[in-house]
């Protein structure tokens, strides 16, 4: 079962692309998202009032695939959804385990940026049963 199942939905909001002028902090990996870096500033309104999430490009990769194969994301809880679906879908769970691993290492290796991930496979791909 996904999270998004359980959890109060936003009534409306937005998520536009940005380009860092300065340093903001990742809701998701915890990382610093430096100047010139790409993120997401996601705003919604749930019920009563607005809140504010900023995600890194790396983290997005993983926010936008729970949102394809799950129909959504709670925001500060995607790495462990990423990880219950890993055990969960044992046929995909490489790609989602590269993913939680660089979100709990958030993004770096060896003192360097990590790449931004590749898309990990879907759902649907780990279903397919073989002809």
């Amino acid at each position: 079962m996904c999270r998004i199942d359980d959890c109060e939905r936003s009534v409306a909001g937005s998520s536009v692309n940005h380009k860092a002028r300065k340093p903001h902090t990742c809701c998701e990996c915890g990382r610093t998202i430096s100047a010139g870096e790409r993120y997401v500033k996601h705003s919604n309104l749930f019920e009563h009032h607005w809140d504010t999430f900023k995600t890194c490009a790396h983290c997005s990769v993983a926010q936008q695939w729970l949102a394809k194969n799950c129909g959504g994301y709670v925001f500060e809880q995607v790495a462990e959804e990423i990880e219950e679906h890993a055990v969960e879908y044992p046929a995909i769970a490489r790609s989602l385990r590269r993913v939680h691993r660089g979100m709990v290492r958030r993004w770096s290796h060896n003192g360097r940026l990590m790449n931004v991930p590749k898309m990990p496979t879907s759902i649907a791909h780990a279903l397919r049963v073989p002809a």
